[in-house]
């Protein structure tokens, strides 16, 4: 076991003090997990009504990303992080005190749009700090982090959820303010200086050298990587419905006592993170990143597609261990990949249009599925639509992956 630990030494010491901001501020990541318990049981909405809450504060990360790539591309990195993480977290302060209003909704959606604008910025300053040899080891680690404290998370929230709602607010807040701390006074601002430029522009690492067109243009120069954001936002509105319809169904299965089961189900997705991530990396250390998004998503379509036969909490369990399995590879390997396909010069920007692209299946997953339910389509339903789709994203990113070798075979590129 241990050599799947000595994978971590030796990064640097800003990786690790991100890793231990991530860990606390998932920690206390209480809000978004029970958002919908919270729109369902607390304010009372229906299910379409809830979708559509849902929808609106996911399409946030369109202009947040947007706003957050160009700022972090121009301002840098620590700036963006501090002032529009530290907003988000004042939101949620705030929110505490407001008791069960409508007003809360609102608010939310306005801090996602903040919290959205420093995730290009994040991301950004993740691959200054690394380089193609080191980041995958690197960005698995900083997902661990961050699912440490997600394991501990859900398991508070779900225990303060009924009587003391106020606390999931102001926990979250508190716990994003440390996070914020932490990489203020330790982590340096990494945007790229010129130096940093021509040392690239020297390197074999042709897909990130510079670029001066704009950010739209020179991401659809990559064609490559269009069809892999687009094929990833399929997986992403099957991910999507672990916050979505898991909740409703079971709700619809175990009534009162259903937001306190998924509090179990998201800690047991925690510790499967925490204990697979250090294995799946080592395992898939010699595949290339689009391989490992390909087995993704065929443990999305089993593991989601299982809950078509859920009656019992068993059956949730050994899905909640499949599916995070191909949570841990998409998670880990589509941020390595964007990564080693965005040009120095345009990071926050080509992260930003990633998660754009991304957060579409995000953020049409609860619409759509809230929409289809309310046509009363049963849940079981759902499920195997999100089989097919597991399916059909695994296949056409495998023949993406064949094209890709074969033109690196052609063109003789160092392979990415």
């Amino acid at each position: 076991m241990i050599k799947y630990f000595d994978q971590y030494k030796g990064l640097s010491k800003e990786i690790y003090v991100i890793f231990f901001a991530k860990m606390v501020n998932s920690m206390g990541n209480f809000v978004i997990p029970f958002l919908t318990f919270f729109l369902e049981r607390k304010l009372n909405l229906p299910e379409d009504q809830a979708g559509e809450i849902l929808l609106w504060v996911t399409f946030m990360y369109v202009p947040g990303s947007i706003i957050g790539g160009k700022l972090t591309d121009v301002f840098g990195r620590r700036k963006i992080i501090f002032i529009f993480q530290g907003l988000s977290a004042i939101i949620f302060f705030v929110c505490g005190f407001l008791g069960v209003s409508m007003l809360i909704p609102k608010l939310l959606i306005i801090s996602r749009l903040f919290i959205s604008i420093s995730s290009p910025a994040y991301a950004a300053m993740i691959i200054d700090l690394t380089k193609p040899n080191n980041r995958k080891v690197s960005m698995s680690l900083l997902y661990l982090g961050g699912n440490i404290g997600f394991a501990v998370g859900p398991l508070i929230a779900g225990l303060l959820f009924e009587n003391y709602i106020k606390w999931v607010f102001i926990g979250d807040a508190l716990t994003s303010f440390i996070s914020i701390a932490l990489i203020f006074l330790v982590v340096k601002e990494t945007k790229p200086t010129e130096k940093d430029v021509k040392e690239i522009e020297s390197s074999d690492r042709v897909f990130e050298k510079s670029d001066k067109g704009s950010a739209l243009g020179a991401f659809l120069r990559r064609p490559t990587l269009v069809l892999f954001c687009v094929f990833g936002s399929l997986l992403s509105f099957i991910y999507i419905q672990h916050s979505f319809t898991i909740p409703l169904q079971l709700s619809e299965l175990f009534n009162e006592k259903g937001s306190a089961i998924y509090g179990y189900i998201m800690s047991v997705n925690g510790l499967v993170v925490i204990f697979s991530t250090p294995v799946l990396i080592y395992i898939t250390r010699k595949l290339r990143p689009i391989q490992c998004v390909v087995i993704a998503g065929i443990f999305y379509s089993i593991g989601f597609g299982m809950l078509y036969f859920a009656e019992s909490i068993w059956i949730f369990l050994i899905s909640v261990i499949i599916w995070t399995l191909g949570e841990v590879l998409e998670s880990t390997q589509m941020g390595v990949y964007i990564a080693n396909h965005s040009p120095i010069t345009h990071r926050g920007r080509f992260n930003s249009i990633f998660e754009i692209v991304r957060g579409v299946g995000y953020a049409i997953g609860p619409q759509i599925i809230g929409n289809y339910l309310a046509q009363e389509n049963s849940i079981q339903s759902v499920w195997s639509i999100c089989f097919v789709i597991g399916l059909i994203a695994a296949i056409m990113l495998y023949i993406l992956n064949l094209y890709e070798v074969k033109k690196i075979k052609k063109e003789d590129l160092r392979e990415i």
